[in-house]
């Protein structure tokens, strides 16, 4: 089992792991949850899904406000300067179809039906948006 810890503030939660170098969920305002939970940040390398899993698992133990949400948001899902990134970008595709799998067998877990996942445009960003049963 991977060593996952978990902190809070007044503004998010973040879960950090020590068995990956980059992994690092962080929630926005999960105490302001009604119908939308925006993870601002969800970096996970390759390798780390079964470490993602846990993050979600603990995050719905310790805070359970964010499963309420019937829609999920992960902001910018491709960091990146170049404004000439597309929808069909591969790696954009491949990081919103890693974490739709993600969130999926989460839901599994959890009995939380996803209803519908897509790309939406905001700015010259993407952000990846989940949609669950209520």
């Amino acid at each position: 089992m991977t060593t996952l810890s978990i902190r809070s503030d007044d503004y998010s939660v973040q879960v950090i792991s020590t068995a990956s170098k980059r992994f690092f969920v962080r929630i926005a305002d999960p105490h302001l949850v009604k119908d939308v939970t925006i993870f601002s940040d969800f970096r996970i390398d390759e390798g780390d899904a079964g470490i993602a899993l846990e993050a979600l698992q603990l995050l719905a133990k310790q805070a359970p406000e964010i499963y309420r949400a019937r829609k999920w948001v992960v902001s910018d899902l491709l960091p990146t300067p170049d404004q000439s990134v597309s929808a069909e970008h591969p790696e954009l595709v491949r990081r919103f179809d890693e974490l739709k799998s993600l969130f999926r067998s989460n839901s599994e877990g959890t009995r939380r039906l996803m209803e519908n996942a897509y790309i939406e445009p905001r700015a010259d960003k993407f952000d990846g948006v989940f949609l669950f049963a209520d």
